[in-house]
Order: C-alpha cells, then sequence, then structure tokens
C-alpha cells in the first residue's frame, strides 16, 4: 500500500493522539501496511482478523480518516437506556417508592430496569454517557420579592450612570459586618503527613467587631467605620457624612439591604436632611445583589482566617482598620474580585 507523505503524517497523528482507541489502532494497522509489513504480522500484534485489515485499509483509501470512524449504528448496542437513565436520575428516588433523597450507584442499579446487574462502576459509566457527574449541592435561594425586577432595574441605571458620568453620579453599597476575635479556620501550608497545622483559639470571650461599609461601585473604594455594636444612632451618625465624602457631585445613590434598622425613624432623619442621597432599597433576601458583602469575604480571607491575634483583640482591630484604610483609595482588583469590573 503507497501513501503519500501528507497521509503518513495523518496516519501518525492520529496514531497517537486520537481521543478514540480504536481509530488508533487502525491507523497503526493501516502504517503497517504501507511500511511493508505483513498482515499476518500486523494481526498478530493488534489480535485481529485478516479481513479487518483489509477493510480499514480500502475505507481509509476510499474516505481518508473518516474511513477509520465507528458510524452510527455500528458495533455493540449499549444495554442501558440513556434516556430511561435520566428519567430516573432527574427526579428524587421518593417518586418511585424508596425511602431515600438521593440516588446511589447501587440503588440505580437495583431501580432502573434497563441497568439490571450492572456493577457499580458500569453504573457510573452508563450516568457519563447520559451527561451526569457526580456534583456536590450548590445552596440556592431565591428572592420572594413581587418587586424584584423593577429594584434590580433601578439599580442597574444607577449603575450606569455613576459609570457613564462618575462626575456627577455616584452609587455606594452599604452593609453591615461582623468580625470575631477568635481566627476562621482555614487552609494552610504545612508539612506533608496527617498532621494538621494548628490555629491558637483564646481563652477568653469571642468578642465581635462590627463594621458599617461602603463600597464605591466605580472606584472600589471601601469606607469602613468599627464600632462594638451596629445600633440605629451609630448608623445614623455613619449615613449623615455621606453627602461630604462627595461634596461636588449631584446625586449619591446608596444601596441597602432590608434589614429593620435601615428603616429606624433616627436613620431615616438623618438620611432625609441629605438631599443629594438617593436610597435604593434591594430585594428582600438578595445579598447576590449587594456586592459589598464579597467585601467583607476578601477582608475575612485577608485578616480572619487562621490570624495570630486572638489573645491581643487589640492588634487584630488595627489589622483589619489598616486593611480597610488601604482600600480607602480604591482598588480595581477589589472591583473584579465583587464583580463590578466594567
Amino acid at each position: 500500500m503507497a501513501l503519500t507523505d501528507e497521509q503518513v503524517k495523518e496516519l501518525e497523528h492520529e496514531a497517537k493522539h486520537a481521543p478514540e482507541a480504536y481509530v488508533r489502532m487502525k491507523a497503526l494497522a493501516v502504517l503497517g501496511l504501507h511500511d511493508g509489513h505483513s498482515p499476518t504480522l500486523i494481526c498478530r500484534i493488534l489480535r485481529v482478523s485478516r479481513q479487518s485489515i483489509y477493510q480499514w485499509q480500502r475505507r481509509y483509501e476510499r474516505q481518508g480518516l473518516a474511513g477509520l470512524l465507528m458510524h452510527e449504528g455500528r458495533g455493540r448496542k449499549p444495554k442501558a437506556d440513556l434516556q430511561e437513565l435520566q428519567k430516573y436520575v432527574r427526579q428524587s428516588p421518593r417518586a418511585f417508592g424508596i425511602a431515600r433523597t438521593r440516588w446511589t450507584l447501587s440503588l440505580l442499579a437495583d431501580t432502573v430496569p434497563s441497568l439490571d446487574g450492572f456493577s457499580p462502576f458500569g453504573v457510573q459509566k452508563a450516568l457519563a454517557r447520559a451527561g451526569f457527574s457526580y456534583k456536590r449541592g450548590q445552596p440556592w435561594l431565591h428572592s420572594p420579592d413581587p418587586e424584584y425586577l423593577e429594584k434590580k432595574k433601578a439599580i442597574d441605571e444607577a449603575l450606569m450612570l455613576a459609570r457613564s458620568e462618575p462626575s456627577r453620579y455616584v452609587l455606594l453599597y452599604q452593609d453591615e459586618g461582623t468580625f470575631c476575635r477568635q481566627p476562621s479556620q482555614a487552609w494552610l501550608w504545612a508539612s506533608l503527613g496527617r498532621r494538621q497545622p494548628r490555629m491558637p483559639f483564646s481563652h477568653r470571650s469571642n468578642t465581635r467587631l462590627g463594621e458599617i461599609g461602603y463600597l464605591d461601585a466605580v472606584t472600589g473604594a471601601v469606607r469602613a467605620e468599627d464600632t462594638s455594636s451596629v445600633t440605629a444612632p451609630c448608623l445614623a451618625r455613619s449615613v449623615s457624612g455621606i453627602s461630604e465624602w462627595y461634596p461636588t457631585v449631584e446625586n449619591i445613590f446608596l444601596v441597602w439591604d432590608n434589614w429593620p434598622v435601615h428603616d429606624h425613624p433616627k436613620v431615616l432623619q438623618a438620611l432625609a436632611r441629605q438631599d443629594r442621597v438617593k436610597l435604593l432599597k434591594l430585594p428582600t433576601y438578595s445579598p447576590w445583589l449587594n456586592p459589598i458583602e464579597k467585601g467583607w469575604r476578601w477582608a475575612r480571607q485577608r485578616v480572619s482566617h487562621a490570624h495570630p491575634w486572638c489573645d491581643d483583640f487589640r492588634m487584630f482591630r488595627e489589622a483589619l482598620g489598616e486593611e480597610f484604610q488601604r482600600l480607602s483609595a480604591g482598588s480595581p482588583e477589589l472591583l473584579r474580585y465583587v464583580g463590578l469590573s466594567s
């Protein structure tokens, strides 16, 4: 069998890199014939019949690489009914009279008719062919607010104004965060072996530090004020200074959630005295619409996780203040982290 140099390179590539094992074997067989090896030797090495060798050769001469592929409908038919398997997996086992909330491989083999007699590994392969993989469940909660779309649209429009005309408009996301004396558990680099790295805990009470935070949606600047407890008077004093932060802009859009303290008379009076501050309420139960929630996570990852100051709360407070002070000048990295990078 005579092949061109281009065909030889093509077959050599398929023999090494084709994802299907049977294509690699066929390419090797055709190359063997081209190199002058006897069909008997090729059959003995690949453990196939002479008829198969000549059939692969003829198909390649007529169709090229397409002739080495297995055509639809050829080969052994799978025993597992994939559509039937999908029907079962997409429902709870309780829908089929089984007192369980999740499927296991063995349970599927015992329940799905077409999987009768399958081993757990065989069920796993059938699931992969049906387009399923084993994944950890993700908590999911959607806002029940009937005005969800209207409120979200108002916030999106304010964000567009702040981005398009930053000299006239500012959008601030506001929220309250809590940081604790005891370090939060986190992954650490440590020596190989079973022993885990130790995080010292204090014998003292787990003192908490409250933070009132504001995130500029355009610059990424963070303003944070710490307090032992976020009360209505504290929040009223905090929001009363918003206009002073941006003395030249026309409107300051303030976005916050539905925490009852936000509707306290003292807080509302402090906001009412600032004509340029426009309040935008988040839909109920929708923390994913408030990017400063991720800003708290940013600070916890850099300061709170596995911190060494459990016996010196003053040092912990100073370290946290330094992080917020660094962010007060704006941070493009933080904007990307919280999902506000335009």
